[in-house]
């Protein structure tokens, strides 16, 4: 895994992020404005940082770890929020049950991590 692998994951969530985000906040009752600024604010940064990864590599590759670190921190941070959720009582009828949310974020947490790593990873090839 080399820098393109992480640009490339990078313009993929930099999309995906904030389309589910307004999917989201659609399926609930209760709109959270907070949650969809951090979908859209951290689909905007990845999409910045992998446009800039494409103009020059070395300047890039920061901006590129800096908004992994901030799309890695927001999925652990959902991760952990619903995993303390498993059990409570819902007030309403979820569209999607709680365990299978928590293996979807979980896995969009390793791939967030996969991307993290393969943007600090130097390309010795070079």
């Amino acid at each position: 895994m080399n820098v393109k692998f992480s640009r490339w994951l990078a313009m993929v969530f930099g999309v995906l992020i904030p389309l589910l985000g307004i999917v989201r906040n659609w399926s609930l009752d209760k709109q959270d404005f907070w949650a969809f600024f951090a979908d859209v604010g951290s689909g905007a940064f990845l999409l910045f940082a992998a446009w800039k990864v494409s103009q020059k590599e070395r300047v890039g590759r920061r901006y590129l770890a800096a908004a992994w670190g901030l799309v890695c921190g927001l999925f652990y941070s959902s991760l952990a929020n619903q995993v303390m959720s498993i059990g409570k009582p819902e007030l309403g009828d979820p569209m999607l049950t709680p365990e299978f949310s928590v293996a979807a974020t979980g896995l969009g947490l390793l791939i967030v991590l996969a991307g993290s790593i393969s943007s600090l990873r130097s390309d010795r090839n070079k």
